[in-house]
This record gives C-alpha cells, structure tokens and sequence, in this order.
C-alpha cells in the first residue's frame, strides 16, 4: 500500500516496529530502515536480467496511431506550481527518472 500511495510516502511502518525513513526515495538508495535504535540502509535488489525481447503492439509502436488528448492534459501554471512543491524529482519519470518536458 505505501508502495503505489501518490505521493509516496517519506516514512512507512513495518510490522515488528520497524519504519522505513526516506521511503520516497527506495529505488534512489536512500532508504534508511530503523526501530528507533539501530539503522539500516535499506537496498532493494533484483535477479540479473535474462536476454529476451520486448514486441509492442503495432498501435504502441507507431507515433501516429496514439492520441495524447485521450490520455490526459496539459498542466496549468498552478498546477506545474504543486507539482515542482513536492521536491526536486518531481518533474522526472518515475521509471527512468529523465526530466519530463
């Protein structure tokens, strides 16, 4: 649930009275676990990739055949506003961590 909350929480409570601290920032490295005494860098790790391929549908892979209108809209100025508020990663892909346009 911490996970997928919009925005990501800065601290998450685990069971046994651990919390993560700087939970916002797990896959960047700063993730630091703790019970209130002893600290943890928390690292979150992933098998080695295998090779493979990835085949997207034609209506993904072609840049005509997807109209951006349907899947969103243009921020206003206030809203570009609350989005730079909540720190400085906020105006990157949360999958590559580009700077989005």
């Amino acid at each position: 649930r911490h996970w997928m909350a919009q925005p990501r929480p800065q601290q998450a409570s685990l069971s046994g009275g651990w919390v993560v601290e700087n939970f916002a920032q797990l896959e960047m490295g700063a993730a630091i676990m703790t019970d209130g005494t002893d600290r943890f860098p928390l690292v979150v790790s992933f098998p080695p990739l295998v090779p493979g391929c990835v085949q997207l549908p034609a209506d993904l892979d072609a840049d005509d055949a997807l109209d951006m209108s349907t899947m969103g809209h243009h921020l206003d100025h206030q809203q570009v506003s609350a989005l730079a508020a909540q720190g400085p990663d906020a105006g990157k892909c949360g999958i590559c961590l580009c700077e989005m346009e």
